[in-house]
Formats: structure tokens, sequence, C-alpha cells
């Protein structure tokens, strides 16, 4: 499980990067840019942990499980829908974001966990409707869909777990350019 391990060592290096890129933001949007990093931070912990247990600590399993919960229902649809409030410039997304991370977050409450998958889709098509870099967006909408894909390219659980959290990592890191570009254009 050492490649899974390296894997998560990548997703949180990407996060890390993705936090300090939202820290240099000058913006009167700063709960927006608080609650990104501290998504970021959250699934940088998860995937932390999930480095941990890869490489054969398996006392970090229960709390790396419940940590993934709470980053995927939680984390990853405030990261992005603070990522569409900080790029996109339409003051009508405000509600529409608003809805969409309030459906994304139901899993929370006990509702189907693909409500937030369904969420971080809508957020990400979103997006990509309203924000200049069409084709960035684009692949990190592919990479977003070689997630869920990701387990059925090997009979090789590690790499089936690698390939999850690279195309993650390149998810994040194709998403964190457009933080730089709204910093340097602010």
């Amino acid at each position: 499980m050492y490649l899974s391990s390296l894997a998560e060592l990548i997703l949180v290096i990407s996060l890390i990067l993705m936090a300090k890129q939202a820290y240099a933001l000058n913006t009167n949007k700063q709960t927006a840019k608080y609650i990104l990093i501290s998504a970021s931070g959250l699934v940088a912990i998860t995937a932390l942990l999930g480095s941990i247990k890869y490489a054969g600590v398996e006392s970090v399993a229960s709390v790396h499980t419940l940590l993934s919960f709470y980053s995927k229902h939680l984390a990853m649809p405030l990261l992005l829908s603070c990522i569409l409030y900080l790029t996109c410039c339409h003051e009508k997304l405000t509600i529409g974001t608003t809805l969409l991370l309030a459906f994304g977050l139901l899993p929370l409450f006990g509702l189907p966990g693909a409500l937030t998958d369904v969420s971080i889709v809508l957020i990400m098509f979103t997006l990509l409707a309203f924000h200049k870099s069409k084709k960035r967006i684009a692949a990190s909408i592919a990479f977003l869909l070689g997630v869920p894909l990701s387990v059925w390219f090997s009979d090789n659980i590690d790499i089936n777990m690698a390939l999850f959290h690279l195309f993650l990592a390149a998810h994040i890191s194709t998403l964190t350019p457009l933080l730089t570009k709204l910093s340097k254009s602010q």
C-alpha cells in the first residue's frame, strides 16, 4: 500500500499549496477565504492520516475513516463552493452557491451520500459556466470524474487507491491557479 501512501502525500502537498494561495488572497470576502483554508486543512489532515494508514499503521484507520466522511461531505463542498464564490464575479451566484452547498451537506444529516457527489459536480459545472478559464476547469472536472472511476482501473487495490488520490490531487492542483489569477487581478 505504499503507492497509496505516496499518492496521499501528493494530495497533502496540493492542498497545502491551495491553502497557501488562498491565504495570499487580498479579498473583501474574508469569510469565504478562511472557510476555503479550513476545508483544505481538513482534507489535508485526512490525507495525511491516510498516508500513515496506507504505510501500515492501522491504529489511525478509524480516525481516517471518520475524517474521510467529513472531508467528502463537508470539506469538499465547502472548498468548491468557496472557490466558486471567490472567483466568479456574478452576484446572482451567491444564492445558487448557497443552495448547491446546502444540497451537498445533506448527507451529514443521514441522507444518501450521492447527494454530495451531485452537488460537487453541479458546483464544478457552474464554475465552468461562469468562469473565464474554461479549459482549466474542464480539466479539473475530468480529473474529478476520474476519482470514482479509479476503482476500475486495476485489480490491485494499492494502484486503485493511489490513482484515486492522484486524480483528486490533480483536481485540486488545476483549481489552485484560479486563486493565483484572482490574487494578481486584485
